[in-house]
């Protein structure tokens, strides 16, 4: 996402925010060509009769608590026990909306995703997680909470760090 100061008046800024993205039913093209001012943690939009105020810690959530969810029916319904190669579905969604924003993506990929499965982890026996099985026949485990995190700095890179210190527990990992 690409920020761009058009001007500022004392302490508000105005701002178009570029992207191909969709935005609550919008695109993102006709969201640029309207003037937003910029106050605190989110933008008030100008034009419009009523200033609707959009936070970006509410916009961060909406995109990710979903994700979440997903991963964790995955992980927790009973659907998928230890070994299980997901619906071509749920791979399909792991694989374009939560594997890409992995920060470790080459390396876990490694000669090519063969498919997703679901298992234990092999340091914490008591966690399921999701695996990638290579094409090579090896089984690597991912984080999806790094891909979240991930998501996030992609796609909000001017709040990303302060709402993964303020929702993400530490555990003395990286963030």
């Amino acid at each position: 996402m690409v920020v761009v100061v058009l001007g500022a008046k004392k302490s508000m800024n105005r701002i178009c925010l570029g992207s191909q993205l969709f935005h609550r039913g919008r695109m993102w093209g006709e969201f640029c060509r309207k003037t937003r001012t910029v106050r605190g943690g989110g933008y008030y939009e100008e034009d419009s009769e009523d200033e609707r105020w959009v936070d970006w810690e509410d916009q961060i959530l909406e995109d990710t608590v979903p994700l979440v969810g997903f991963v964790r029916m995955i992980l927790h319904s009973g659907k998928y026990g230890s070994g299980d190669r997901l619906s071509p579905e749920h791979e399909r969604t792991i694989l374009e909306k939560l594997l890409p924003f992995h920060p470790e993506l080459e390396k876990k990929n490694g000669c090519g995703i063969d498919y997703i499965t679901v298992g234990y982890h092999p340091n914490f026996e008591s966690s399921r997680c999701l695996f990638i099985a290579r094409k090579d026949g090896e089984l690597v485990d991912f984080s999806y909470w790094k891909c979240i995190k991930g998501l996030i700095r992609k796609n909000y890179p001017l709040y990303a760090d302060s709402f993964i210190l303020r929702h993400f527990r530490q555990r003395g990992r990286n963030l």
